[in-house]
C-alpha cells in the first residue's frame, strides 16, 4: 500500500512565503516515501466543475492507498469536498487533513455559511493535524469531533 499527499499551490512562480509550509510538508513526506500528488486546481468556476467531471474520476483509479494527506485549505471548497468525495468512493485510505489555516476565523470571517462548511469539511475526515493547542481548542468550540493531533511547529524546515 501507498502513502500520498495531495497538495495544491495557485502561488506557483510568486516570491514570498505563502507555498513554503506545503512545499516543507511535501519534502518530509517525500523523504519518507509518501508519493506527491500536486494537483494543478483550476480558480474559475467552469474549469473547476470541468475538473470535477473528467480528472477527480481518474486520480485515485488504480491507486492502493493507506493513508491520503491532504494539506488545507486549496483554496475553492467546491473541489475540496469533491476530493473527499472522491477518495471515499475510491479508496480505503485514512484521509489525514494538515491545517495550514482555519479560513473561517482568517479569510471568511463572520461568514456563518463558509463557517458552517468548513466545519462539515473538518468533520468528513479521519484526522486533523493543527499547527498549535489554540487551533485544537477553537476547532473543537467550532463543532468539529475528528481526532486532531497538535504538530507544534510553525516552520517547518529552516536550514
Amino acid at each position: 500500500m501507498t502513502n500520498y499527499v495531495l497538495t495544491s499551490d495557485i502561488y506557483k512562480g510568486y516570491k514570498h512565503a505563502g507555498p513554503k509550509a506545503k512545499a516543507d510538508i511535501n519534502m518530509f513526506l517525500k523523504q519518507a516515501g509518501w508519493k506527491i500528488l500536486d494537483l494543478d486546481l483550476p480558480i474559475k468556476r467552469f474549469p473547476k466543475l470541468m475538473y470535477r467531471i473528467f480528472k477527480l474520476p481518474h486520480l485515485f483509479k488504480g491507486k492502493n492507498a493507506e493513508n491520503i494527506v491532504f494539506q488545507y485549505p486549496m483554496y475553492t471548497v467546491f473541489l475540496t469536498k469533491s476530493i473527499i468525495k472522491e477518495v471515499r468512493r475510491q479508496t480505503n485510505a485514512k484521509l489525514i487533513f494538515v491545517v495550514h489555516d482555519y479560513e473561517s476565523i482568517r479569510k471568511y470571517k463572520g461568514d456563518q455559511t463558509f463557517f458552517k462548511n468548513e466545519v462539515k469539511i473538518f468533520n468528513a475526515v479521519d484526522c486533523l493535524i493543527v499547527h498549535s493547542e489554540a487551533m485544537k481548542k477553537k476547532l473543537r468550540a467550532a463543532g468539529v469531533a475528528r481526532k486532531m493531533v497538535v504538530l507544534g511547529v510553525f516552520d517547518y524546515y529552516n536550514p
